[in-house]
C-alpha cells in the first residue's frame, strides 16, 4: 500500500489530483478493505499503540477527522447516541497549552494522528506548521494573536530585532507604540497584563520638570530584542517588576549634579500605578 500512495491521493501543485484515492476505483466489488487485525478489541483497546508506532500506516485509510469524530464523542451516525470522549491525559493538564508547541517542534508525540493544519489554525490564526515564506508574509495574516506565538517561540530575540528594528532612534511616546500594542492605551497602566508593556506605557508622559523631553529607546536598550542595558531585565512575562531597576532612577540622585533623577521614591512609586495597594 505505501507504494500505491506514492501516487494515489497525491495532489500536484498545478495539475491537481495525480491519481484517485478512492479504494473502490481499484479494488473489485466485494473486496474486504478492513484489515484482519481490526477487531473489536483492536478498536477498543490496542489501536492507540499501533497509531503511535506507525501513524503513516493508519493515514493510508484514515484522515484526522475520522479520529477526532470518535475521540470527541460524536455519534457514529447522525442522530445516534454520543460516544465517550477520549482525550490524552496530558491534554487535560493546565500547562498543556503553554508547552504543546515545544513538544510539537521537538517531534514528541503523534500530533498528526488527530490534528491537521486547520485544527491548529482555529487557535493560532496562521498556517501551522508555518510555510517557507511565512516570515515575509505573516504580517498579512488576519486576527493574528501575538500571544499565541509565545507558545512555541519562547525566545523572541529574532522577532524583536525585526519588529523593533525600525524603532532605533525613536521616542518612547504613545503614538509610536499603540499602533502595534493597542493595549498600551489602558489607564491606569496597572490594567495592562503584559508587565513589559506596562513598564513602557508608564513612561509615556514623563514629568517635564525632571526630564524635559520623552525618553528614547536607546536610553535603556543597547540593542533590540531583550538585550537591555540592565542585566536584571529578563524577558519573563509572568514575573513582577524587578524594583531594583525602578529605583536606579526613582528616588536616586545624579552623582554629578546631586539632583533627583526621577521622582516618586519608596512606596510612592508603586502607588502611582497600583492605587489599590
Amino acid at each position: 500500500m505505501p507504494s500505491c500512495y506514492q501516487c494515489h491521493g497525491l495532489t500536484h501543485a498545478s495539475r491537481g489530483m495525480v491519481a484517485t484515492d478512492k479504494c473502490s476505483d481499484c479494488h473489485p466489488r466485494g473486496f474486504v478493505l478492513r484489515p484482519v487485525d481490526h477487531t473489536a478489541d483492536f478498536v477498543a483497546h490496542t489501536h492507540k499503540a499501533a497509531a503511535n508506532k506507525s501513524p503513516e500506516q493508519c493515514a493510508m485509510c484514515h484522515v484526522s477527522k475520522f479520529c477526532t469524530d470518535c475521540h470527541q464523542g460524536k455519534p457514529a451516525r447522525p442522530g445516534g447516541r454520543p460516544r465517550a470522549t477520549v482525550i490524552p491525559t496530558d491534554h487535560k493538564l493546565r500547562t498543556f497549552r503553554t508547552v504543546h508547541g515545544k513538544s510539537y517542534l521537538a517531534q514528541r508525540g503523534a500530533c498528526g494522528s488527530c490534528h491537521d493544519s486547520a485544527s491548529c489554525e482555529r487557535c493560532h490564526s496562521t498556517p501551522m506548521p508555518h510555510p517557507p515564506d511565512w516570515t515575509s508574509t505573516h504580517a498579512l495574516s488576519k486576527n493574528l494573536d501575538a500571544t499565541a506565538c509565545n507558545v512555541c517561540h519562547a525566545d523572541r530575540q529574532k522577532c524583536q530585532e525585526c519588529h523593533h528594528g525600525g524603532m532605533r532612534g525613536s521616542l518612547l511616546v504613545a503614538s509610536n507604540c499603540v499602533r502595534c500594542h493597542p493595549t498600551m492605551r489602558t489607564r491606569p497602566v496597572s490594567g495592562i497584563k503584559n508587565k513589559g508593556l506596562a513598564e513602557h506605557a508608564a513612561h509615556f508622559n514623563v514629568a517635564k520638570t525632571k526630564r524635559g523631553k520623552p525618553y528614547m529607546c536607546e536610553d535603556c536598550h543597547v540593542g533590540f530584542g531583550f538585550q537591555a542595558a540592565h542585566a536584571l531585565d529578563t524577558p519573563q512575562l509572568s514575573q513582577g517588576h524587578d524594583l531594583r531597576l525602578c529605583y536606579e532612577c526613582h528616588g536616586a540622585l545624579d552623582t554629578v549634579t546631586n539632583t533627583l533623577i526621577a521622582p516618586y521614591p519608596g512606596n510612592t512609586l508603586c502607588l502611582r500605578c497600583h492605587r489599590d495597594l
